[in-house]
């Protein structure tokens, strides 16, 4: 993260917050919760600025990071042993799997 990012981040999310009443016929708007991409610079900047704020992080961008970090790191090994590959695209659907069954899919992928 660069400083001057969250500066930017800082000025544009003041001169919303300044100017909310302005725009919504006097009625102060309390966002509760943001939907954002990774980037530490919106999320430290949100939780300073809007206080009671909670980050809900974007699954598309959750996802290409560890495609991402796959590729960078391990793309053979992935790519060729179908087990892991497996392994791979169950950990990259963690936000659609039913919370019940992480445990059984950590077993499973600690005993290879």
């Amino acid at each position: 993260m660069f400083a001057d990012e969250q500066v930017t981040y800082e000025l544009l999310f003041e001169e919303l917050k300044k100017n909310e009443s302005k725009y919504n016929n006097n009625i102060i708007v309390t966002p509760k919760v943001l939907r954002c991409d990774f980037e530490k610079g919106i999320s430290n900047v949100s939780i300073k600025i809007l206080l009671n704020i909670t980050i809900k992080y974007c699954v598309w961008h959750y996802k290409k990071s560890l495609e991402v970090q796959k590729n960078k790191l391990y793309y053979n090994e992935v790519e060729n042993n179908h087990k892991i590959y497996l392994l791979y695209k169950t950990i990259t659907n963690f936000p659609f799997i039913n919370p019940e069954y992480i445990f059984d899919i950590y077993n499973y992928m600690s005993n290879i």
